[in-house]
């Protein structure tokens, strides 16, 4: 809140990514988890694992969003959701292939929606990571018992 005219405007917008979602509650949630654990944002990731799970997201299923996609056989169009989360971070677009498979599920709203979610919640990961932002006192840290690839650590 230390710039005001920049916090309202970003509130308003972040909050149509988490209340009236065009991808879904839980297709968001899976995305912004697994930028949450890729950025290594302790606070994204205490929040949104808290907000997954009330949206019936299972430990197992924030686990394996933890360990990557070798670990779970994950249904599309989630597989392609993570997949696709993956490759904005890694390389900043989504391959032809994902996005194909991605369309074959997700409209158009949901597509583009998807690109922004990710990149929202990776700029918010690098935020509050360079500011040192600490949990709430009301959120307890989730500790997830995969680590990162030695690659991505």
């Amino acid at each position: 809140m230390h710039h005001p005219a920049l916090a309202g405007p970003f509130l308003r917008y972040n909050a149509v990514l988490l209340r009236e979602p065009a991808l879904g509650h839980r297709l968001r949630e899976l995305a912004v988890l697994r930028v949450a654990w890729r950025t290594r944002s302790d606070y994204e990731w205490a929040q949104h694992v808290r907000i997954a799970r009330e949206l019936g997201v299972t430990d197992d299923e924030i686990e394996a969003i933890a360990a990557g996609d070798a670990a779970r056989a994950w249904p599309p169009p989630e597989s392609d959701v993570l997949a696709a989360t993956d490759q904005l971070l890694d390389r900043h677009r989504v391959d032809d292939a994902t996005w194909a498979r991605l369309a074959a599920h997700l409209d158009p709203p949901q597509l583009v929606e998807l690109v922004f979610v990710v990149g929202t919640y990776s700029g918010l990961a690098m935020a509050f990571n360079s500011f040192g932002l600490q949990l709430d006192p009301d959120l307890e840290p989730v500790v997830a018992t995969t680590r990162l690839p030695s690659s991505q650590e």
